[in-house]
């Protein structure tokens, strides 16, 4: 039940209980059961209690309008009872009638100005709830640009860091791979030496691989001009992942919103992400278990979900999961979701995760719609 709903049906039964108290009071006096009984003085000042409760519980109006309602059912009781006579041994219940709207008019006038206060703190209750509520969003929202910035200023420094350190790397490396291939040509198969070649040759290509991924993470998002449709990206990933899928015996629903407009975003940047995250859904998603692709509108962007019913992430490797080299996979250079983050802020998206242990993980990416008009669609054919 609401409050309001609550107030009126006890306002409700207020208003009855008043009336039948002053109808209990009339019909007790009218009938003179106990008119020369020595509870009939106690009828002299049972009178004022309808009276206060009125104004007690509906302010002034309440208190004037009891007042009236008793004094003319005291009158009556003086007519027809005590032969209409006012004065004499009547004098003090001809008192208590004219004090009847005296005590109702400063009774309710007390108790009007009372609700009139705690209405008005009422309101000010509801408006420093509001206050506050404000307050804590745009505390929240100051906690988390603080976050993004510090985060930004932790990639730029890496950044620059990873893209000296690529390029010194790189070049010597290079150099290997060349003597490394001279060398796998110049060995026969049947040579002793011929493996050792191959297998210089294919850790040097490991190594160049990931050179090439710390360059990905360093070099700055491009701004783009282009569209991709998400629909397209998400069934060119999840055909891509196929045979992961199958291996790992995972199903795959996959379910866009008809009609999704294009979002700002390089269709080839957009497979990057989601084929980032759908590797880490197979990944963490056990035999037989399920993994949900969802895209779909709200309002001025593109809301797009990863979920898998995995193991979960723990809450203390939440804050940092977006940070680079972080990773709890043997063998990952926490670089994906850094690169994915990365991404999708340089489209002027946001990308988020939410997982409990053991119930899963749930990463949600939002677009903003393109609505530059005359702008290409970018395809998988460019």
């Amino acid at each position: 039940m609401k409050f309001r709903e609550f107030i009126n049906q006890l306002r409700s039964w207020r208003l009855l209980s008043l009336v039948a108290i002053i109808l209990a009071l009339t019909l007790v006096h009218q009938s003179g059961v106990i008119q020369h009984s020595p509870f009939h003085q106690i009828l002299d000042i049972v009178p004022y209690l309808p009276i206060i409760l009125g104004a007690i519980w509906f302010g002034l109006p309440g208190g004037i309008a009891c007042a009236v309602l008793t004094s003319l059912c005291y009158t009556t009781h003086l007519y027809f009872h005590e032969g209409g006579s006012f004065l004499g041994a009547n004098l003090h219940r001809t008192l208590n009638i004219l004090m009847f709207p005296i005590i109702g008019v400063v009774t309710g006038y007390l108790s009007q100005k009372q609700l009139e206060a705690m209405a008005r703190y009422q309101k000010i209750a509801a408006e420093l709830e509001r206050s506050y509520a404000q307050l804590r969003e745009k505390t929240e929202e100051l906690f988390r640009n603080e976050e993004h910035l510090q985060r930004a200023a932790r990639l730029s420094a890496l950044g620059e860091l990873t893209t000296g350190l690529a390029h010194e790397i790189g070049n010597p490396l290079g150099g290997i791979k060349g003597v490394a291939e001279i060398l796998a040509d110049g060995l026969g198969p049947g040579e002793p030496k011929h493996r050792f070649a191959r297998l210089l040759l294919k850790e040097v290509k490991q190594l160049d691989a990931v050179v090439s991924r710390f360059l990905d993470f360093a070099r700055p998002t491009e701004e783009t001009l282009s569209t991709a449709d998400v629909k397209e990206a998400m069934q060119l990933v999840a055909s891509l992942c196929t045979q992961a899928l199958k291996q790992g015996q995972i199903s795959i629903d996959l379910k866009v919103e008809d009609d999704l407009p294009p979002v700002a975003a390089s269709l080839h940047q957009l497979q990057q992400v989601f084929l980032n995250l759908l590797l880490n859904a197979i990944q963490a998603t056990p035999p037989g278990g399920v993994i949900i692709l969802r895209a779909h509108r709200q309002d001025d962007v593109v809301e797009c979900v990863v979920k898998d019913n995995g193991r979960g992430i723990p809450p203390e490797n939440l804050p940092r999961l977006f940070d680079p080299f972080f990773t709890t996979r043997p063998g990952g250079t926490g670089l994906g979701l850094a690169i994915s983050h990365r991404i999708i802020e340089g489209c002027r998206g946001r990308i988020s995760v939410e997982s409990s242990p053991g119930q899963g993980a749930a990463f949600t990416v939002t677009l903003p719609i393109r609505k530059t008009a005359g702008v290409q669609k970018e395809s998988v054919g460019r």
